[in-house]
Formats: structure tokens, C-alpha cells, sequence
């Protein structure tokens, strides 16, 4: 990745799907499984600065802080090889 702080950042890294917390620390949410579709929710709260993690409906990590920024952004990784489906992206105020 690059020197952009993101105020939420999740990706994937050895077959796993990962989050950076508030102090730039990795933590797997769960092993992926190749060919393998996955439902990941993020429920950021903006006034709180905090989100919340979901994969398949179920929760994986709650009231997570945000990394001090205020950018979205949707990356498929680092290597180039995949694909990336984004869908049903809803921000409210």
C-alpha cells in the first residue's frame, strides 16, 4: 500500500482477510477460502469514529477505532491478479 491513512482499512494477505486498527496494528478477521464468495459488511459510525466488522452476517469485530482520516476507498490488493466486487454501498448522514 501506499502513505495514505485510511480512516477504515481492510484487505486480504495470505489467504486472510484482515483489518488495520487506530494504532496501525494487523488483525485477521478469518481465512479465506479460494473460489469462495464472502459477504463483508462495515458499519462505520462517523460521530463515534468507530466501525464494526461482518462477514457472512456474522460479526467478527466491534467498535474498532478509526485510523484519524476521513477517505473511502475500494483497492483489490497489491498483486493484480483477482477481482473485486463492490456492491450495495450505502453512506448516510
Amino acid at each position: 500500500m501506499n502513505n495514505d491513512t485510511y480512516a477504515v482499512e481492510m484487505f486480504t494477505a495470505a489467504s486472510r482477510l484482515v483489518y488495520r486498527n487506530n494504532g496501525g496494528s494487523d488483525t485477521v478477521l478469518q481465512t479465506l477460502s479460494p473460489n469462495t464468495w464472502y459477504t463483508i459488511k462495515l458499519v462505520a459510525n462517523p460521530v463515534t469514529d468507530k466501525v464494526d466488522y461482518y462477514v457472512n452476517n456474522e460479526l467478527k469485530a466491534s467498535g474498532i477505532g478509526f485510523r484519524n482520516a476521513d477517505n473511502i476507498e475500494f483497492s483489490g490488493g497489491w498483486g493484480g491478479i483477482g477481482t473485486i466486487y463492490v456492491d450495495q454501498v450505502k453512506l448516510t448522514n
